[in-house]
């Protein structure tokens, strides 16, 4: 019998495939970790509109906008038990800073999600586009970005004018541009930055991250972190193992995410994940 009971995983780049798409493999996975009775938590820097009804049926837990918003599903309802936002008067101020060195900027809220219309997000819409042509279901693929994102040319009047509270930034900058990016950045106290690429960083709020995320949920749940499996590719998935859980790269993740790992499964165009907990789940 397991003594894990809770698995958490990343989705773009770990549960998902490049496609933005759950394997059947993963789905069989899921089936038997709710037959030993652990539960189920996506942790994602997407917010709840981004996570396809489909995948949240088999949630038991959302840790979404890498831990600015967490849920937990009541009566088979989506109920919050967690939130803590940026003050959009202090986004407004940093964007002002910080835009003359970036070349993309993501605005997530609670239920939207907006973006400049940068090469790095037009050339996922163009893919978005393209699989929605080629007859792919928009609502189990990375197409469902194409349903909700909404383009803007400025993101400081955006942010002026929309008066909700903001969950995430994703900020995109070139490389050369990385020690005044950090500079301005170091002066809003209020903004947690986490690297997940080279020129790509997520911002939330203090104290925030996916390892809060899976605090949270642990002491809802009231478990130990070594209680928990987690998987991921990226910087901002590290945080998960810094917590205390027992952290397993996919093999497609970043060098130093799999340096750090406890292990490293299969890739996630290959169900590493999935393949992972069916061969191993007894042994967690």
């Amino acid at each position: 019998m397991s003594k894990i009971k809770l698995f958490v995983s990343d989705m773009d780049g770990s549960f998902l495939d490049s496609l933005g798409r759950v394997s059947k493999v993963n789905f069989r996975a899921l089936n038997l970790l709710k037959k030993n009775g652990v539960k189920i938590c996506l942790s994602t820097g997407r917010n709840i509109e981004l996570i396809r009804p489909y995948l949240r049926e088999y949630c038991d837990y959302l840790i979404t906008n890498n831990g600015a918003i967490i849920y937990k599903k009541i009566d088979n309802d989506w109920k919050i038990i967690f939130s803590k936002t940026l003050n959009s008067s202090m986004v407004f101020k940093y964007l002002k800073s910080v835009m003359p060195v970036c070349y993309g900027v993501q605005i997530l809220y609670e239920d939207e999600i907006f973006s400049t219309p940068d090469n790095n997000t037009l050339e996922f819409i163009n893919r978005a586009n393209k699989l929605i042509k080629n007859g792919e279901d928009i609502e189990k693929s990375n197409a469902l970005f194409h349903k909700f994102m909404k383009l803007i040319d400025d993101p400081i009047k955006l942010v002026k004018s929309h008066k909700k509270d903001i969950t995430k930034l994703d900020i995109f900058y070139d490389v050369q541009n990385t020690g005044k990016f950090n500079e301005i950045t170091s002066k809003f106290c209020e903004l947690n930055p986490i690297l997940c690429f080279d020129g790509d960083v997520e911002i939330v709020a203090t104290d925030i991250d996916k390892g809060f995320g899976v605090l949270k949920v642990c002491e809802n749940m009231n478990i130990k972190p070594d209680e928990v499996v987690s998987f991921g590719d990226s910087g901002n998935d590290l945080k998960m193992k810094e917590v205390g859980t027992t952290f397993i790269a996919v093999k497609n993740a970043l060098d130093f995410v799999r340096k750090d790992a406890y292990k490293v499964c299969g890739s996630n165009d290959k169900s590493g994940i999935g393949r992972y907990i069916i061969r191993n789940l007894r042994k967690l």
